[in-house]
């Protein structure tokens, strides 16, 4: 596997795709794009996924962690180095959890932890144990499909540099998918949810928006 930070981008945003099929469906990914000009402020790559607004439960909140920290995965299991573009995704997995845990109700306690003092009661080693146990979801995605994700970030590699960038579209996804089928292990399950057009205009990290972007 080449060291090159595209290459190492490319290997991010694909376990983000694969990880993002198997929890939600291969309809969900709408587009994988690498950004080849890093150097001016964009983001190294990203997943534009389809979101409907609608009310979800724990399991779809911690599903979408598990999303975020495939990347990380995959820098950790086939790049064999974690780097600090994983920052972002550590920080929007841990919103999820905080959104089941402490901010939703979809948890054991029925407080909301709206005010500074709520807030200054979070158990850290709790919410520690909920991130490792979401990073060893992720860790079991990528390690079964390991060559499905190398394989994608080849494809996405060898795509048209178009306004500095490799974009690979939902449809070209599911077609590669036709040759490369995913594992999903044992203990994961795809959740339901509703499909919806993606929008032209990805946001960034509203996940109850139309839709998001799972980025570096």
């Amino acid at each position: 596997i080449g060291g090159t930070v595209i290459e190492k981008v490319a290997h991010h945003e694909a376990a983000h795709a694969v990880a993002s099929a198997l929890m939600f469906g291969e309809d969900h990914v709408t587009e994988i794009v690498v950004n080849t000009l890093l150097d001016d402020g964009m983001r190294f790559g990203f997943v534009l996924e389809r979101h409907c607004n609608s009310l979800k439960g724990k399991s779809e909140f911690l599903a979408d962690a598990v999303t975020y920290l495939a990347g990380r995965s995959a820098d950790k299991i086939i790049l064999k180095v974690i780097h600090a573009g994983s920052t972002r995704d550590l920080t929007n997995a841990q919103k999820m959890i905080r959104m089941v845990k402490y901010e939703s109700g979809l948890d054991d306690s029925l407080l909301i932890y709206e005010d500074s003092w709520l807030m200054s009661t979070i158990d850290v080693k709790d919410l520690e144990k909920e991130m490792r146990a979401v990073e060893a979801r992720a860790d079991a995605i990528v390690s079964a499909n390991r060559e499905q994700i190398v394989a994608l970030a080849e494809v996405l590699l060898k795509q048209p540099n178009v306004k500095h960038a490799f974009r690979f579209s939902g449809k070209e996804f599911r077609r590669f998918l036709k040759t490369h089928a995913l594992v999903r292990p044992t203990s994961e399950k795809r959740i339901a949810v509703p499909l919806c057009p993606a929008s032209p205009v990805p946001s960034v990290h509203a996940k109850c928006n139309i839709s998001l972007i799972l980025a570096k």
